[in-house]
């Protein structure tokens, strides 16, 4: 039976500085097809999940509904920082968000039933890192302790980018290459495109 389509992955998490621009792109939202066919819409319901009773009105994030690409579309500045830190239970100052999927387009209704993951950010209280200061894992590699939920005989497709689209834009004339070691070769084997910097189920 056909389940439809779904994350390779439970939750996300990515950090947030001040005052960085509206359009930085943090994240790329992955999902996986349970049948040919289907086609994948990403979408933010609008609000952010700041304490275990409190939320807030999203205004600095968004997501791009065919893509699921999520990137910053207002620059917190530190007002924000203060108004979304108050009472945050965390040791860190995280806000959450729900990035929800769907095989035809959102209606804001949907946002209790539809498939769902989690993405915490963190609100760092300093400006972004130049390109200079970030070591070779911050520069190749997302995360390393990483599980993905993959079902087998399905659907080839996308399921990880290496890396972080953020890193990306902040070192624009950085060329990145990445190699898939020796190991098993075919269908249904992960693969690295190297022009995307992604890792694919082919």
């Amino acid at each position: 039976a056909a389940f439809g389509l779904y994350f390779p992955r439970k939750e996300y998490s990515e950090n947030v500085y001040m005052d960085q621009p509206a359009g930085t792109p943090l994240l790329h939202i992955h999902a996986l097809r349970d049948s040919h066919g289907e086609v994948a819409h990403f979408h933010l319901c609008q609000n952010l999940i700041i304490s275990r009773a409190r939320s807030h009105e999203n205004h600095w994030f968004q997501i791009r509904e065919k893509t699921g690409l999520l990137y910053l579309s207002k620059s917190m500045d530190r007002e924000d920082f203060n108004m979304l830190s108050v009472g945050n239970w965390m040791p860190l100052s995280k806000v959450m968000l729900y990035v929800f999927l769907s095989s035809h387009p959102f209606q804001e209704k949907e946002c209790d039933s539809a498939t769902r993951i989690t993405v915490f950010f963190s609100l760092i209280n300093a400006t972004a890192p130049v390109c200079s200061s970030l070591t070779a894992r911050q520069l190749c590699f997302t995360e390393m302790d990483l599980s993905f939920h993959i079902k087998e005989n399905k659907p080839p497709g996308t399921f990880h980018q290496l890396q972080l689209p953020s890193v990306h834009h902040l070192c624009q004339n950085l060329s990145i290459s990445y190699k898939l070691l020796a190991g098993k070769t075919g269908p249904h084997v992960p693969a690295v495109d190297v022009n995307t910097c992604t890792v694919k189920i082919s």
